[in-house]
């Protein structure tokens, strides 16, 4: 029952996002619910450190840098594999396989060691590392905005992408390193695969 209220809350908060202008290949931001609490987290150089870093990454986002040579937008997003939440809690993302060739499906695995609900939806963004800087891959994304809940102490594998196609028709088949960025709770995941 608790999880069905939260996706009708979900449902209510995406109806009102859908009326500001975003673009469609960013990360979006969070769903909240309207009585939710902030967790206690106990004070440590590293968190706080990692939560500096991601509200930097949240107020730069819209803000990545055009490459002067190839006009390339560059990613000005902070995230990590794994954000150390206090001593015992951590969330992570995990990409499986590594390397993707023409015919694999990618797995999208996140886990949330938290002592609270961490909320997620759809859409990802994808970035090409091209020698020097990360670079955010444009898009015409179309999926439908729902917001999930990530309890306390699941770990869900997502169903699987095929992610090549995506590269082929939008960054011209390039072979190399890339990252998928997915926003859980108010954190910033990636994780690097390999295209083959």
């Amino acid at each position: 029952m608790k999880k069905l209220c939260f996706f009708l809350l979900a449902m209510c908060l995406i109806g009102m996002a859908c009326k500001e202008n975003k673009t469609k290949s960013e990360v979006q931001p969070p769903l909240k619910k309207s009585n939710e609490t902030e967790l206690p987290l106990e004070k440590d150089s590293e968190t706080e450190q990692s939560q500096e870093q991601n509200n930097e990454a949240e107020q730069s986002f819209e803000s990545g840098e055009t490459i002067e040579k190839t006009g390339e937008r560059r990613s000005a997003v902070e995230c990590k594999k794994t954000f150390k939440i206090s001593e015992n809690e951590f969330i992570s993302m995990q990409v499986l396989p590594k390397k993707i060739s023409i015919n694999s499906q990618a797995y999208l695995t996140m886990e949330n060691h938290s002592k609270g609900d961490m909320f997620y939806s759809n859409p990802f963004s994808l970035e090409y590392f091209n020698e020097s800087d990360w670079v955010v891959i444009q898009w015409d994304a179309v999926s439908l905005d729902v917001g999930f809940v990530l309890s306390a102490g699941e770990t869900i594998t997502l169903e699987p992408m095929n992610l090549y196609p995506l590269i082929e028709n939008y960054n011209e088949g390039k072979k190399g390193r890339y990252r998928i960025i997915k926003r859980l709770g108010n954190y910033n995941l990636c994780d690097e695969f390999e295209i083959e």
